[in-house]
């Protein structure tokens, strides 16, 4: 589908062009996919459980581990469950609800 001449493939490979430069990894997606399909078996991870998953759960333990090495796990576990629960409906609500969370 376009809008003014911009096509969802046009968006997305931008978007991966601009994350690249800024220093994000860019993985080919059946790289990580749950059943590892890919023609580059070596490099194939599995990292998602299924499809759907959009947060990469190891990769976002490891982060807020990294981020914050001297809280203990109970703490790291706490943070990643408020990082992944949603409690709004919609995403845009989840985002409001995110950057206008209470600061401990």
């Amino acid at each position: 589908m376009t809008a003014g001449g911009l096509s969802e493939t046009i968006v997305g490979d931008a978007a991966l062009v601009w994350l690249r430069e800024i220093g994000y990894p860019v993985l080919y997606g059946p790289d990580i996919s749950p059943d590892g399909d890919t023609l580059t078996p070596t490099l194939s991870q599995g990292e998602r459980g299924y499809y759907s998953q959009v947060v990469l759960e190891t990769r976002l333990r490891n982060a807020v581990a990294r981020l914050n090495p001297k809280l203990p796990p109970e703490a790291l576990e706490d943070a990643f469950r408020k990082l992944i629960q949603t409690d709004a409906p919609s995403l845009p609500d989840r985002a409001l609800a995110w950057r206008c969370r209470e600061e401990p």
